[in-house]
């Protein structure tokens, strides 16, 4: 995996990531904006406020699900990657994920004949901000879109849907956050 860092820089000098004269930033050939994490956290407590949890962990997985399989499309044409070795695939979603932002990612557990996951957090952006912002803990995760990030990653690479859950966070006392997924039964 390699350093968030370096990856970003890598991706800018070879114009994987360019802002172009109307002021649109690309990123892999797909348009981006960026958000404050700020701004996340408040549009998620604005709209669970509206809404139940449960219905907000739905929608929020949904949308982040799309994300990733829209640029798994994107990466099939664009990278071939339908080509490439499924571990490689993972690497590289992993080293994109850390790149933008979320906190460093890493992968306890994958097992492609089972198609599990494992991944950890302890930097993950979203519970700092919780903390941040309430100086408390939180009775659910707060991780959701990431969740929903990597379980998109995971059933483009296992090429079947996954069930997952975020069974630790920081958010909630925890001194890691914890994202699991299986293949549903």
């Amino acid at each position: 995996m390699e350093n968030p860092k370096n990856f970003f820089t890598n991706t800018i000098s070879s114009g994987q990531f360019a802002v172009d004269e109307n002021g649109h930033a690309k990123l892999f050939g797909e348009y981006v904006i960026f958000f404050p994490s700020k701004v996340i956290l408040e549009l998620i407590e604005i709209l669970e406020s509206k809404i139940s949890h449960e219905k907000l962990k739905e929608i929020l997985l949904e949308v982040s699900e799309f994300q990733i399989k829209q640029a798994y499309k994107r990466y099939i044409s664009k990278f071939g990657m339908d080509k490439i070795d499924k571990r490689k695939i993972i690497d590289f979603s992993i080293d994109v994920l850390n790149m933008l932002g979320w906190g460093k990612v890493a992968i306890i557990n994958t097992s492609l004949n089972d198609k599990t996951f494992d991944v950890f957090s302890k930097s993950a952006i979203m519970p700092i901000r919780y903390h941040e912002k309430h100086g408390s803990t939180s009775k659910n995760p707060v991780d959701t879109y990431l969740l929903g990030l990597l379980k998109g990653i995971f059933e483009c690479v296992f090429e079947t849907d996954l069930v997952a859950e975020e069974t630790k966070c920081m958010a909630m006392g925890h001194n890691e956050c914890r994202f699991v997924g299986k293949p549903v039964s």
